[in-house]
């Protein structure tokens, strides 16, 4: 691994979750600070992370967590669309989304990154 790979791995101080673990047991991460990796869709009224590019286009809403941006990283949306993204944000775990439709929040999402395999 590179030594710029290595800072902007320490960069993401807070664990990565898989966002099953996240779904299932969404009360043992309210509040916290957490980064997931998934499926990003945009459009009118939908701003969610997805399990999989599948659950996204037939907007499983269950298997995904909308998503709340901060003015900054708000900008950037377009160009994540239809990505796979690694996320960091606030959990919340009461809170739904638009017409309360998904598994849970990610509030203030302050840093995207593209998935790198």
């Amino acid at each position: 691994m590179e030594e710029d790979d290595r800072l902007r791995e320490a960069e993401w101080a807070a664990p990565e979750l898989s966002m099953i673990a996240l779904i299932a047991n969404p009360k043992s991460f309210h509040g916290m600070e957490v980064v997931v990796t998934g499926f990003f869709r945009l459009a009118p009224e939908h701003q969610a992370i997805y399990i999989s590019r599948e659950h996204a286009e037939h907007a499983l809403s269950a298997n995904g967590l909308w998503l709340e941006f901060s003015k900054e990283t708000s900008k950037q949306l377009p160009h994540w669309m239809g990505r796979y993204i690694r996320v960091r944000g606030t959990f919340n775990a009461r809170s739904f989304g638009h017409l309360s439709g998904w598994a849970g929040t990610i509030e203030n999402v302050t840093e995207i990154q593209p998935h790198v395999y």
